[in-house]
């Protein structure tokens, strides 16, 4: 596909630093970006290195002209090195995009998927969903400050990292890992018998309190999310909740905009 759209392997900058002059000039560029395919990116990304590095080594005269050998077939070590050296690079990138290193390094470090693989993907791809969730909000605050998207000076008065959620949002999870906490106490150490009448109630209290309060969580999830709080996001807004007695606001509402919604269910 490369090379109909007129990019060969032996297009690339190339200096003799005996005669100090150039070579060759590179004219052709690839990119390779995705937002949510980070990880395969890498591996295309690898792909297209090897592609090129095999030219190279052939031009430097390191393998045969009328070789076609593969390089990593030839010099095993020098192709484990390349292999770790993207992987290297794919965790990098992949940590300061999504907290975890990069899926599918298993194919960019042996060539092959694994076993181990698929199972430290799966372990990564939780803890993004966790992290991207509930912790990361700060993440994007730090890119916004560090790029000038926010102005200390210009863009705010008072503090935006306070929580003006109403108490009960703010609690709810505290509520439920304490709810867990008492259900693991009793089953792990109960008075008496595990199916004594007390322990059971106690035990379908704190089931009973979990499921609700994760189906709540489930609907009104946006409440929960950590959202970036120094640049205002296109699709979210924040709504004043206002008691309907004292007419005070006692919290703020995250809801999707309007555009969004109709986006949603246009592309639904």
């Amino acid at each position: 596909r490369l090379i109909s759209l007129g990019y060969t392997s032996d297009n690339y900058f190339e200096y003799d630093l005996k005669s100090q002059t150039i070579v060759k000039l590179q004219n052709k560029i690839v990119r390779t970006n995705c937002m949510d395919c980070l990880d395969r990116t890498n591996v295309v990304q690898s792909t297209i290195g090897r592609w090129v590095l095999q030219n190279q080594l052939t031009q430097t005269n390191y393998l045969s002209q009328t070789s076609t050998i593969p390089f990593e077939k030839i010099d095993y070590k020098f192709n484990l090195f390349f292999q770790n050296f993207w992987a290297d690079n794919a965790d990098a990138v992949s940590c300061a995009y999504s907290g975890t290193g990069a899926l599918k390094t298993d194919f960019t470090r042996l060539g092959k998927r694994t076993y181990k693989g698929n199972l430290d993907d799966l372990l990564n791809s939780i803890t993004r969903y966790y992290k991207n969730n509930l912790t990361d909000g700060f993440r994007q605050d730090s890119y916004d400050l560090f790029l000038g998207k926010f102005k200390p000076f210009q863009s705010s008065i008072t503090s935006p990292f306070i929580d003006r959620r109403p108490p009960f949002i703010q609690l709810l999870p505290y509520l439920i890992g304490t709810s867990l906490l008492i259900m693991l106490a009793v089953l792990s150490y109960p008075k008496g018998s595990i199916f004594d009448y007390k322990n059971l109630t106690i035990v379908g209290i704190c089931l009973l309190f979990t499921i609700r309060n994760l189906l709540y969580i489930n609907t009104h999830g946006y409440q929960f999310v950590d959202w970036p709080r120094l640049v205002s996001l296109d699709f979210l807004k924040k709504e004043d909740v206002v008691d309907s007695k004292t007419g005070k606001i006692v919290g703020v509402n995250f809801d999707e905009t309007d555009n969004f919604k109709v986006f949603n269910k246009k592309k639904n």
